[in-house]
C-alpha cells in the first residue's frame, strides 16, 4: 500500500507541473482564434473549463488516495 502512495505522490509532480503550464499558455490555447471569426467565446470557455475540471478532479483524486486511504 506505501508504494502505491509513494507512486501516487510521484504522479502529482508531473500533473501539477501539466497544470501549470496550460496557465502559462491559457491564451495560446484558449484565447481567441483569429482564424475562426464566427467561434463564440463560450465554445472556447466550455473546452477551457472542460480541462480545468478534469485537471483538478484528478488532483483531488490523487491527493484523496495519497493522504485519506
Amino acid at each position: 500500500m506505501l508504494f502505491i502512495k509513494i507512486l501516487s505522490a510521484l504522479a502529482l509532480i508531473p500533473w501539477t507541473l501539466a497544470g501549470i503550464w496550460l496557465v502559462v499558455k491559457f491564451r495560446l490555447l484558449f484565447g481567441p482564434d483569429n482564424g475562426q471569426p464566427s467561434e463564440t467565446p463560450g465554445a472556447r470557455s466550455f473546452g477551457m473549463t472542460h480541462v480545468f475540471a478534469v485537471w483538478v478532479g484528478g488532483m483531488a483524486l490523487g491527493i484523496y488516495f495519497v493522504f485519506f486511504v
